[in-house]
Formats: structure tokens, sequence, C-alpha cells
């Protein structure tokens, strides 16, 4: 369980403004729109969706990913909270990994 929280002061993704995360968060979202919009218009076409299934469903995991991430960087909890909420349980294995890797890289 990650322990270690964000500094009060440090609400939106840490090291970032907390406006800054919000854009990020906000151009995630918008990204993520264009990916839907594809991922619509694919499976018009049987053959596409043969040949290209395991495809479309990366795009999926892709989306899934991109709003979990825009909601990470809009929460104003600490980086534990933000982490015990994520849903998708690869992301928040790699984020919790990632996460705990890089705690005191800023103190060497």
């Amino acid at each position: 369980m990650i322990v270690a929280p964000v500094a009060a002061g440090n609400a939106g993704a840490a090291g970032a403004d907390p406006a800054l995360a919000r854009a990020l968060a906000d151009e995630l979202v918008a990204l993520t729109g264009l990916m839907c919009e594809l991922a619509d218009d694919l499976p018009s076409d049987p053959e596409t969706v043969r040949r290209h299934m395991v495809g479309l469903q990366a795009i999926d995991r892709i989306v899934q990913t991109q709003l979990a991430m825009a909601g990470i960087l809009r929460s104003g909890d600490t980086a534990a909270e933000r982490l015990e909420a994520v849903t998708l349980e690869s992301l928040a294995r790699s984020l919790k990994a990632g996460y705990v890797s890089h705690l005191g890289c800023g103190q060497r």
C-alpha cells in the first residue's frame, strides 16, 4: 500500500501546478474523444473488425487508461488516495510501481 501523501499545497499532479494538471487532463480527454470516434468508425466494416480485433481492443484499453489518468490529474487527493482509486488493474499496478520507484528521486 502506498502511504506517502502529496503535501497539502501540491494538489493535482505531483510536481505540477494544479491548473497545469487540469489542462493536461483536458487534453487527455480530448484525445480520448478522437480515439472513440476512430473506434466507432472502424467496426462499420466486418472485414476490418475481423482483421484488426486486437487493435480495436487496444484502442479501448487506451481510451480507458487516458480517462483514468485524466481523473488522477484532476484529483486533489493525496497520491496514495489517487492511486487506490484507479480501477484498471494493470494501470494501478504500473502506476504504483512507478510511484514507489520515483519516491526520493528529487532528494538525491
